[in-house]
């Protein structure tokens, strides 16, 4: 869980890192000159490129791209894991058919596997309310990312009415100028001994002119600069869009990848408790069927055993302990077919009293069970 959780977390630091790039290739520095002779504002607009929000986004896309790879492949490997599971299922199932009667508390416990499979998915609806939470408060990081942008946007345009008050000012200087002009020629017949200081201010005059007509020049050039950069911004801002649009399909793919995984790692879960369970049943009834098969077999030669004591004739003088074991060859209905010594007693004269005693048995006695029955086993009798 604490994996996923760091992934759903993905999305909104990829949107806050964005947003945060994108105001700092807003941002913008106006700084303000002043000069004695030179009244006017010199504006200096900074711009940012966005060589590294391209570097960060194509890294992040590469990393979304391994990150849906990697889950393909798991997703992969766990749908062949399971399908080669479902056919050993299929097989138990095929063994255990013969003893379905037991089964019944099998059938309980996967009752009680489905109960805690649908707590589960409750709890994966929790955790997907969570996750739409996480969605909801990256929204709101965006809006303010959003609304950082617009505030860069409210400082251009400041900076745009302020280039706007300094041409009228301009403009009210040359104004000034022209009226002085008008005076100086009306006061030129009263100020004709001053002629030549007046030609003096007059070559003054005009280079202030020629340097104001410069200046203008120049500002005309700053606010065609100012334009294109404005033009960069827009389109820096659509780029923004597009990328964030990007971003959230990329977000919403990972989240529905998330949700398929999510879906089959609950389902591999429950498919592997359901195989536990069976195998320990299986194991549990295998046991107690082995159990019972030894207890009918012990019971099935003690029979045996016994039959073929009261058929034996102890031979005449044998006084020590003797035991000898011995193959026997059945028909289907404990007929012997065949008796052999498989490891004597060292006494050929009890020996013989023993295969003599198996033969007299014949027919041996037919066990409850038909899988206790054996055509050949081997008989160990003691004297």
């Amino acid at each position: 869980m604490r994996g996923s959780r760091g992934q759903s977390r993905l999305p909104i630091i990829y949107a806050l890192f964005v947003h945060a790039a994108l105001v700092a290739l807003l941002t913008v520095s106006v700084s303000w000159q002043h000069e004695a002779s030179k009244p006017e504002p010199m504006i200096e607009v900074v711009t940012v490129t966005e060589t590294q929000y391209e570097a960060q986004r194509q890294f992040l896309e590469e990393a979304a791209q391994k990150e849906r790879d990697a889950r393909a492949r798991e997703i992969a490997d766990a749908a062949r894991q399971v399908e080669e599971k479902q056919q050993q299922v299929k097989a138990m199932e095929r063994a255990a058919a013969r003893r379905q009667e037991n089964l019944t508390d099998l059938e309980q416990q996967t009752q009680a596997a489905q109960q805690a499979l649908n707590d589960a998915e409750q709890r994966q609806e929790a955790l997907a309310e969570q996750a739409k939470a996480q969605e909801s408060r990256a929204r709101a990081a965006q809006e303010a990312a959003r609304e950082a942008v617009q505030q860069a946007q409210a400082q251009a345009a400041a900076a745009q009415a302020q280039a706007e008050l300094a041409e009228q000012k301009q403009q009210a200087m040359e104004q000034t100028l022209r009226e002085q002009e008008q005076t100086q020629a009306e006061k030129a017949q009263e100020l004709a001994e001053r002629q030549k200081q007046i030609e003096t201010a007059e070559k003054a005059q005009r280079e202030r002119e020629r340097k104001a007509a410069q200046e203008k020049a120049a500002l005309a050039a700053k606010r065609q600069q100012i334009a294109k950069e404005q033009e960069l911004i827009q389109q820096l801002i659509v780029k923004r869009k597009n990328a964030a649009e990007a971003a959230k399909k990329a977000a919403a793919q990972a989240k529905l990848e998330q949700q398929k995984l999510a879906k089959n790692k609950a389902r591999e879960e429950r498919k592997r408790k359901m195989l536990a369970a069976i195998k320990a049943e299986q194991d549990k009834l295998r046991k107690a069927s082995q159990q019972q098969l030894d207890n009918a077999r012990a019971k099935y030669h003690a029979r045996i055993y016994r039959r073929v004591r009261n058929a034996w004739n102890q031979p005449a003088g044998m006084t020590s302990k003797l035991t000898a074991v011995v193959g026997i060859t059945q028909a289907i209905n404990g007929t012997v077919k065949n008796a052999e010594i498989v490891r004597g007693s060292g006494n050929a004269l009890f020996d013989r009293s023993v295969l003599q005693a198996v033969r007299r048995a014949s027919p041996l006695p037919l066990p409850k069970d038909p899988d206790v029955f054996n055509k050949r086993f081997d008989f160990e009798f003691g004297g």
